[in-house]
């Protein structure tokens, strides 16, 4: 299984984004917490099990579907994100059944 920094690291190469540019599409979400978080701030342990909520919704919000919450809990959890609109469900549906 992979660690979430080397996901968020896959997730925003996949989008081709810097991490500058990953966190201006993400709300309150700072480029150095996301450095942190993927593995590249020394000073700072990178475990998303000590993120706000704010901030694993926000990163989940741009990552996704690469990113859920078990990669933060590094668990499963009895919880499911869903898109809230047709649109967005359709897209999911055509990105899975390209992406396996």
């Amino acid at each position: 299984m992979d660690s979430l920094s080397t996901k968020l690291r896959r997730a925003r190469e996949s989008r081709k984004l810097s991490i500058w540019q990953a966190s201006q599409k993400m709300d309150c979400v700072h480029a150095n917490g996301l450095r942190t978080l993927e593995g590249l701030n020394p000073d700072r342990s990178p475990s998303g099990e000590r993120c706000e909520l704010k901030t694993v919704m926000e990163i989940i919000r741009v990552y996704w579907p690469d990113i859920t919450l078990e990669d933060f809990m590094g668990r499963p959890v009895s919880l499911k994100l869903v898109p809230k609109n047709t649109a967005a469900t359709r897209s999911l549906k055509g990105y899975l059944a390209k992406t396996g």
